[in-house]
Formats: structure tokens, C-alpha cells, sequence
């Protein structure tokens, strides 16, 4: 069976769905000086050479293979392309034949430490908000980087601006709830207070009812009185005469 047979077979799994894979390799950079080019047809060679004996298995299994030696064509050096540093990006016109030679450079021969790649990014605000500290990009992006000289903020200040923002949203909602509650106090004070007044109103004219009811008996009363005795006096008459 030939690679291409072989080949053909990882393009699918056993329903016909298409297979798609991240193929690369990792190099040991503290033992190794030189670097070399690596071709995609060594990557997908070595990819068919590891996968293809176990592609069938049906279970999950990790595999962690060990350094080896491999013969590479040896990175030739770059001349060096120019470039615009705009805040703490460095700028580059894209090409693509460009920005491969670019990038083995960099791989290979460059001595730069702690910096991150990526190559043709044709969008104006991803060039800006992308943390990648070497971008290649279309003239017209460069220009208008230089000429705003806008550069997203570090992730330390993100990270900040996001901690006062979410402070404030926490801080809108607890003086919403203190302004309810004083709302509330106010509306409970007035409520007991007219309630109050009520209770006195009611008091009070139950008290005048009470007077007025004690002052009707004693009227009555003296009123009854003074009817016993007059007939008393009409009776004591009669037996006089």
C-alpha cells in the first residue's frame, strides 16, 4: 500500500466525516543551536509514519515520543525586512513567500526572547487588539496604526480597567438597594405616623361620645327627679282636700 493510499484513509474516520488535525513538532532549543526548515511534506510524512499503524484502535490513548534527530535543510540567514515599532508592536508589510523566511528566521537564527508571532493579519482592529508583538499586515493598516498610534493596553491595565468597571456595577446596585431602603423607612415612618393620628382621632371622639352620653343621664336623671316630686306634691294636695 502506497503513502497515498495510506494517506487517503486519514482524511476520514469510518462514518466518511473529514478529519482535521494539528500537525507539529517540538524542538529542543536548550540542545540545539541551528535550526533547520521543516517541509510540510516531513510533517505529514512523520504524521502518517506515528498515526497510521494505530489509526483502527478503538480506545484513547496518549503517547508522549522522545526527542529525535533529524536531517533539515539549515535556515539560511534572513536579510532583515523593515519594519515599524508602534507602541510595543513591531510592524511588517506581509508577503507571503516573505513572512515564511520571516518566520524561520526568527525560529532559527534570530536571538529574540519572549516575543510572539503572526503573520498576515489583514484587519485593522485585530492588528490593534491582538497580544502578538511581531504582526505582519497590509501597508494601509501600518500607515493607519502609525497615524493613531493606538495600541491595546497591556493585559495588566485590561485586567485593571476590568476590575474598576466591575467594581462600579457592584457599587450601582448596593447604593440602589441603600436608596430603596431609605425609600422604604421613609414611606413606614409616615404610614405609623398617620396611623397614629387615626388612633388619636378615634380617641378622641369616643371620649366626647362618653361625655355627652354621662351629661343625657344626668339629665334624665335630675329630669326624673323632679317629676317624682312633683307628683308628690299633687298627691299630698289631694289628700288635703
Amino acid at each position: 500500500m502506497g503513502d497515498k493510499q495510506r494517506s487517503e484513509e486519514l482524511f476520514c474516520d469510518n462514518k466518511g466525516r473529514l478529519v482535521y488535525a494539528f500537525i507539529g513538532v517540538v524542538i529542543d532549543k536548550i540542545n540545539n543551536i541551528d535550526y533547520g526548515k521543516l517541509t510540510y511534506e516531513y510533517l505529514w510524512n512523520m504524521y502518517l509514519s506515528k498515526m497510521y499503524p494505530i489509526w483502527k484502535r478503538t480506545y484513547q490513548e496518549v503517547s508522549l515520543e522522545p526527542f529525535t534527530d533529524i536531517k533539515v535543510e539549515i535556515a539560511s540567514k534572513f536579510e532583515p525586512r523593515e519594519s515599524v515599532f508602534v507602541g510595543s508592536k513591531e510592524l511588517l508589510e506581509s508577503n507571503q513567500a516573505l513572512d515564511y523566511d520571516l518566520f524561520i528566521d526568527y525560529l532559527c537564527n534570530n536571538n529574540k526572547s519572549h516575543f510572539s508571532f503572526c503573520s498576515n493579519i489583514m484587519d485593522f482592529n485585530m492588528v490593534k487588539q491582538s497580544d502578538f508583538s511581531i504582526v505582519t499586515t497590509s501597508q494601509n493598516i501600518i500607515t493607519r496604526m502609525k497615524r493613531d498610534n493606538t495600541i491595546t493596553p497591556s493585559s495588566e491595565s485590561e485586567d485593571q480597567q476590568v476590575k474598576e468597571s466591575l467594581s462600579i456595577e457592584e457599587k450601582e446596585p448596593i447604593q440602589a438597594t441603600e436608596s430603596k431602603k431609605k425609600v422604604s423607612f421613609v414611606t413606614l415612618m409616615i404610614c405609623l405616623l398617620i396611623l397614629l393620628a387615626i388612633t388619636l382621632m378615634l380617641l378622641l371622639t369616643k371620649k366626647t361620645d362618653s361625655d355627652q352620653n354621662n351629661g343625657q343621664l344626668t339629665l334624665n336623671v335630675s329630669n326624673e327627679m323632679n317629676i317624682q316630686n312633683r307628683s308628690e306634691e299633687l298627691v299630698e294636695n289631694a289628700d288635703s282636700f
